[in-house]
Parts: C-alpha cells; sequence; structure tokens
C-alpha cells in the first residue's frame, strides 16, 4: 500500500490514515516532563510514528517512517492538550491549525498536476494549449508551480498581471503526512484512553 498518494479531499486523505494504521498499537511513555508516545504495527517499522512531547521545552517532536517536524504549540505541549486541541471535535482533525504550530517539517504540502493545470486555465480562460504547455512544463512534484521559469511567468503575467497572488498554490494541498500524524494521534489516544473525551 502507498502511503503518500494524492487525493482530492481531506476525507479521503483522513480515510486513508485510518487504513493504513488499522493494525498499529499505541505505547505512552512519562519521564519526567517528556511523554513519549509510540505508535506502530507491533514489529514493525513501517508508517511508525514516535511523538515527543517535551513539556518543559514547550515542543513537540515527531519522528518515524512517515517523515520528521518539530512542532511549537501555543497550547501545553502534553499528550492530553495536543489531541485536545487538534484531534478532536466536529472536524476529526485539526490539520491547518496544527501545521501553523510546525516549525520545522519534511513536507507541508502535496501538489497535484492536473488541479495545477485547472486553476491556470481557471484564472487565464483564453490561454491557449501551446502556453499552457509551456506553462506547465515548469510543474513539479514537489513544489508545484512556484518556481516558475521566466517564459512561463511572461505568459501568464500576459494574461493576469496579478497571477503572482494564485500560481504559487495551484494544485496545492495539504500533504497526506500531516493527516497521517494526526490521525495516528487520535488513534493512539482512543486506544490509551478508551476513546473518553480529551
Amino acid at each position: 500500500m502507498k502511503v503518500y498518494v494524492a487525493m482530492e479531499t481531506r476525507e479521503e486523505k483522513i480515510a486513508h490514515a485510518y487504513k493504513v494504521f488499522a493494525e498499529h498499537k499505541a505505547e505512552l511513555k512519562v519521564s519526567g516532563n517528556m511523554q513519549i508516545v509510540d505508535w506502530r504495527k507491533p514489529g514493525e517499522i513501517w508508517c511508525s510514528v514516535r511523538y515527543v512531547f517535551d513539556q518543559e521545552g514547550g515542543q513537540i517532536y515527531i519522528s518515524g517512517d512517515l517523515g520528521e517536524a518539530v512542532v511549537q504549540p501555543t497550547w501545553p505541549a502534553t499528550f492530553e492538550a495536543t489531541c485536545g486541541t487538534v484531534c478532536g471535535g466536529t472536524y476529526i482533525v485539526n490539520e491547518r491549525y496544527f501545521l501553523e504550530k510546525v516549525r520545522a517539517t519534511s513536507d507541508r504540502y502535496e501538489y497535484d498536476r492536473e488541479e495545477a493545470e485547472k486553476v491556470v486555465k481557471e484564472n487565464c480562460p483564453e490561454i491557449d494549449e501551446d502556453d499552457l504547455e509551456t506553462v506547465m512544463e515548469d510543474f513539479h512534484d514537489d513544489w508545484g508551480l512556484r518556481h516558475l521559469g521566466d517564459r512561463a511567468r511572461r505568459i501568464l503575467n500576459d494574461f493576469d498581471e496579478d497571477c503572482w497572488e494564485w500560481f504559487p498554490t495551484a494544485g496545492q494541498s495539504i500533504h497526506g503526512r500531516i493527516y497521517l500524524w494526526l490521525v495516528g494521534l487520535k488513534m493512539a489516544w482512543d486506544m490509551i484512553h478508551g476513546g473518553e473525551g480529551k
């Protein structure tokens, strides 16, 4: 099963995370002002995640097979407070608020070529196929259209002088790993605390 799948909706990304973690188990360790949650399928490292909550330093560290992150929350850096803030309520997970607190990570966003092309066509309805192809030659899976060359910029600017406002985020969505981290944390909480309120 491929983990980092480009998908259209957040609901699909959340459902995918639940499938990936179907056989995972949670283990909570407490050492002084540190809480460590290991989230993994027993005996395997595939899709394993370690969450370290440093209460004294006010940081959360995420590491493992799904990448790394350093999070500086505005809430107490505890397992309980984090789950209550970004893994509960109506939205299942609050990925946008969580992402605001991430100071360093492997990837924040993923980019879909077809979606980026749709955005270009919506913002430049008069663009012809040759110019569209020239613009899309600068698309990259890791950064979308953020690093357009001069020729592509000139093409877009001819159609929309404010193109710089939208082309860097064309086809962009929150990376699937963010959903994996948050759904994993939510599932770990539910497993350790029996699904009781956060």
